[in-house]
C-alpha cells in the first residue's frame, strides 16, 4: 500500500523519495490507493514545491511528471481549495504513467475518479448560474463557399438537437456503438457525435486523430460499431478501400452521411459493398445546430435515396421564391427554417446576422430546396453554386449525380466559370478510380442523352484529390479560382 492517500482532493502523508511514479525537478509526489487497487499502478498527483494557489501564473500549468523519457509540465484541473499539507503540496488531477500516455490527455478512469468534493460543489454552483438560452458554443461553419463564420449556439440549441436526432435514429432502443471519424470541432462530430452519445449512453469510437479510411474500417471491424458517420467524400474513400480489400462489416447497421448531397449512386454502392439496407442522408447546417431533416427508422427505400428525410421535431420550414413568397409544395425555392434549432447569431457580426435571420426569426439557408407534400425534402443545390448559362439555370448536383454513375469516376464536382458570350459555362473536375483512364471527350460522350446538351461540361479536368475544409467538405470556390486562373493564362498565351 502506498505511503500516502488522497481524500477530497488533498494529499495526506508522503511517498518515499525513491518513489517510481513521477518526481521531477523541484517536484513532490502523492499516490492514490484507490488507483493502486484498481490498476496495480498508482496515479501520481504532483506539483512543484514552490507553487501555491496564490501563484496565478503557475496554478494551472505546473505539476511535473515523467512521461516518454522526458520531464514536462502537466495540464491539470487547477488547485483545490483546501490548506497545504506538511509535505508542501496542493493536490491536483494528474496523468497515469505508462507508454500509452499522450501529452495533455487524461484516461477515463482518472476523469471519473479524480474529482474532489470541492470541484463537484463548484460545478453545482455554476449550473445554477446557467440559462438555457445563453450561448455555449462558438461553432465555425465549414467554409465551403468562402471564409468560415462564427456561429453562436445556445445550450437549448445543442442539447435538444442532439436529443431529437438520436431519438429518431432509435438510439434509445438498444446499446449502440458510434464510429465518428468526422472532426469534433465541427457540429457533425460535436453535437451529433459527442452530445448524442452522452444523452443516449452510446459508445463513442474515435478511429484516428485525422480521417483515415483504413483507420475507420479497422475500427468498424475491431469495435463492431453499429453506426458510422461521415461526409460523402469520406464514405467514397471507405467504400473504395473496403471493396479493394474485401472488408466485411457484420456489426454495421446504419451509415449516416451529411455535410454535402449524397447521390443515388452512392446509396447503391453502400448496399452493394457493405450489404446495408439502412443508409441515412440528412440535411442541416451549423446555423441550425445542425439537423433539420432526417429519415425515420422505417422510411421507405425510395425516400432514403431521393430525399434528405422528414422535417425534424419542433421545427418550422418553408420554401420561398426570390421575392420571399412561399412557393407551392413540390416547387423549388430557397429553404427557410424557424424554431428552437436556429442560432443566436454570428459572433460579433450583426450585419451578417441580419442578412441571415429576419425580424420574423426565419433563417435563410441559401439552399435551393423542394418540400414535398408528405413533409420530406430534397436538396436541389446551393443558390451560390447555381450556373446561369445563356439564361438557363443549371444546378450542379444533377450533373454530378449523373457523372458518378460512370464506372471509372469516384467523385465529380461541377461548377461554373465566367464566359464572355454565355455569361457562364459548365466545368467538371473528376476523380477517377485507381488504375482507370478517361478522356474529356469520353466523359462528354457519356453525358450525351443523359442530360440536356447545355448542361454537358465544356471544360473537364481530372484530379487525384479535391481541396477540402478541415471538416472534410470539398471547397468548390478553390476549384473555380484554380480554373479561372488557368483559363486566363491560356488566353494570354494565345493572344499575340
Amino acid at each position: 500500500m502506498p505511503a500516502c492517500a488522497v481524500r477530497d482532493g488533498r494529499a495526506t502523508g508522503t511517498t518515499p523519495a525513491a518513489s517510481p511514479c513521477c518526481r521531477g525537478p523541484r517536484g513532490r509526489c502523492w499516490t492514490s490507493p484507490q488507483s493502486a487497487s484498481r490498476t496495480e499502478r498508482p496515479w501520481c498527483l504532483c506539483t512543484s514545491a514552490t507553487d501555491s494557489p496564490s501563484s496565478k501564473s503557475d496554478s494551472r500549468r505546473t505539476g511535473w511528471r515523467r512521461g516518454s523519457g522526458s520531464w514536462g509540465c502537466v495540464p491539470g484541473t487547477g488547485w483545490d481549495s483546501g490548506a497545504p499539507t506538511a509535505a508542501s503540496g496542493w493536490c491536483r488531477t494528474s496523468l497515469r504513467p505508462g507508454p500509452a500516455w499522450c501529452w495533455g490527455t487524461f484516461q477515463l478512469d482518472e476523469v471519473m475518479c479524480g474529482g474532489s468534493v470541492a470541484s463537484q460543489e463548484a460545478i453545482k454552483e455554476a449550473q445554477l448560474l446557467q440559462q438555457p438560452d445563453e450561448g455555449c458554443n462558438i461553432q465555425f461553419t465549414s467554409g465551403t463557399t468562402g471564409k468560415p463564420k462564427a456561429t453562436l449556439l445556445s445550450h437549448h440549441n445543442v442539447v435538444n438537437n442532439a436529443y431529437f436526432f438520436g431519438k429518431r435514429l432509435g438510439l434509445q432502443s438498444k446499446p449502440h456503438r458510434l464510429c465518428v471519424p468526422v472532426p469534433l470541432f465541427h457540429t457533425f462530430g460535436n453535437t451529433l457525435g459527442i452530445t448524442t452519445a452522452w444523452l443516449f449512453g452510446a459508445t463513442l469510437v474515435l478511429p484516428s486523430a485525422g480521417f483515415s479510411a483504413a483507420g475507420v474500417l479497422a475500427a468498424l471491424q475491431q469495435e463492431r460499431c453499429s453506426v458510422v458517420y461521415g461526409t460523402p467524400t469520406m464514405h467514397v474513400d471507405m467504400l473504395a478501400l473496403a471493396e479493394r480489400d474485401g472488408v466485411r462489416l457484420p456489426g454495421l447497421e446504419l451509415v449516416l452521411t451529411s455535410g454535402a448531397p449524397t447521390s443515388p449512386h452512392l446509396f447503391r454502392e453502400f448496399r452493394r459493398v457493405y450489404g446495408l439496407q439502412r443508409v441515412n442522408s440528412m440535411y442541416g447546417m451549423t446555423e441550425t445546430s445542425p439537423i433539420t431533416f432526417q429519415p425515420f427508422e422505417d422510411t421507405p427505400t425510395e425516400k432514403l435515396v431521393n430525399t434528405v428525410g422528414y422535417v425534424s421535431e419542433h421545427t418550422e420550414v418553408k420554401v420561398v421564391d426570390a421575392e420571399g413568397r412561399m412557393v407551392p409544395l413540390g416547387s423549388p425555392g430557397e429553404l427557410l427554417v424557424r424554431g428552437y434549432c436556429c442560432m443566436l447569431g454570428y459572433w460579433q457580426d450583426e450585419d451578417q446576422t441580419r442578412q441571415t435571420i429576419g425580424p420574423d426569426r426565419w433563417l435563410r439557408t441559401g439552399d435551393q430546396f423542394v418540400l414535398l407534400e408528405d413533409g420530406y425534402g430534397r436538396v436541389v443545390g446551393r443558390l451560390k453554386d447555381m450556373i446561369i448559362r445563356g439564361g438557363e439555370n443549371i444546378f450542379p448536383r444533377e450533373i454530378e449525380d449523373m457523372l458518378q454513375t460512370h464506372p471509372d469516376i469516384l467523385e465529380a464536382q461541377v461548377l461554373g466559370v465566367p464566359d464572355p458570350r454565355l455569361g457562364e459555362v459548365v466545368c467538371c473536375f473528376a476523380r477517377l478510380r485507381p488504375g482507370a483512364s478517361l478522356s474529356a471527350q469520353q466523359l462528354r460522350a457519356y453525358c450525351t442523352g443523359k442530360i440536356a446538351h447545355f448542361k454537358i461540361p465544356l471544360h473537364v479536368r481530372f484530379v487525384t484529390s479535391f481541396p477540402k475544409t478541415t471538416s472534410g467538405k470539398i471547397q468548390k470556390f478553390k476549384l473555380q479560382e484554380q480554373l479561372v486562373e488557368e483559363l486566363r493564362e491560356d488566353r494570354e498565351v494565345r493572344t499575340p
